[in-house]
C-alpha cells in the first residue's frame, strides 16, 4: 500500500488538503501534457512521412515529366533553327535585288514596240546588258530616242544607257547595250 503521509492536525490538515488537490492537478496536468506531446509526436511523424511520400512521388513525376520533355526540346530547338533560319532568308529576300522588275521595266520603258530582244542580263547589280534586233530603221530610230531620255534623267528608274555595239544586216538593225540602273 501506498503511503500518503498526512498529518493530521487541524492547522497542518488544511494546508496537507490543498496540497493533495495541488499534487491531484499537477498529476492530470501532467498527464493531458504528456499525451498532448505524444500526439504532436505522433502528428510531427505524420507529416514527416506525408511530406517525404508527397516529395518521391513528385521526384518520380518529374523523372517522367523530364523523359517526355526530351524530345519536344529536340523538336523545339529544331523548330527555333527553322524560325531563325527563316528571318534569315526573309532577311535576304528583302534585301536582294529584284531582277524580274527590271526586266520587266527593261521591257516596257526602255525597248518601243517592235525589238526583239535576244539575250538580257544583269551585270553585278549595277546594270542590264540587252542584245536585240529592230527590223526597220524608224523602231532603230525608237531605241535612239530611248537612250537620250534615259541619259538626260527622263526615265526614273534608269540612270544612264551605252549603245556597245551596232550592226546592219540583211535588213535587221542588231544592237547590243548597257543600261545603268538607278539605286
Amino acid at each position: 500500500m501506498k503511503r500518503v503521509g498526512l498529518n493530521l492536525l487541524p492547522s497542518s490538515a488544511k494546508f496537507q488538503a490543498t496540497r493533495v488537490r495541488w499534487k491531484k492537478r499537477i498529476k492530470k496536468i501532467s498527464i493531458v501534457m504528456g499525451m498532448v506531446y505524444v500526439v504532436l509526436g505522433l502528428a510531427v511523424t505524420g507529416w514527416l512521412l506525408v511530406s517525404e511520400r508527397i516529395n518521391k512521388s513528385i521526384k518520380a513525376e518529374m523523372a517522367g515529366l523530364a523523359t517526355r520533355l526530351v524530345p519536344l526540346a529536340a523538336r523545339a530547338d529544331t523548330s527555333q533553327q527553322i524560325k531563325y533560319q527563316a528571318k534569315v532568308v526573309a532577311g535576304v529576300l528583302a534585301n536582294r535585288f529584284e531582277y524580274s522588275r527590271y526586266l520587266m521595266l527593261m521591257r516596257q520603258e526602255i525597248m518601243p514596240s517592235g525589238v526583239k530582244i535576244e539575250k538580257s542580263e544583269l551585270m553585278e547589280r549595277s546594270g542590264i546588258k540587252i542584245e536585240g534586233l529592230a527590223e526597220s530603221r524608224e523602231i532603230m530610230d525608237a531605241v535612239e530616242k530611248r537612250m537620250q531620255e534615259i541619259n538626260s534623267g527622263k526615265l526614273d528608274n534608269f540612270s544612264q544607257a551605252e549603245l556597245k555595239s551596232l550592226s546592219y544586216a540583211n535588213g535587221v538593225w542588231r544592237f547590243s547595250m548597257e543600261v545603268k540602273i538607278k539605286k
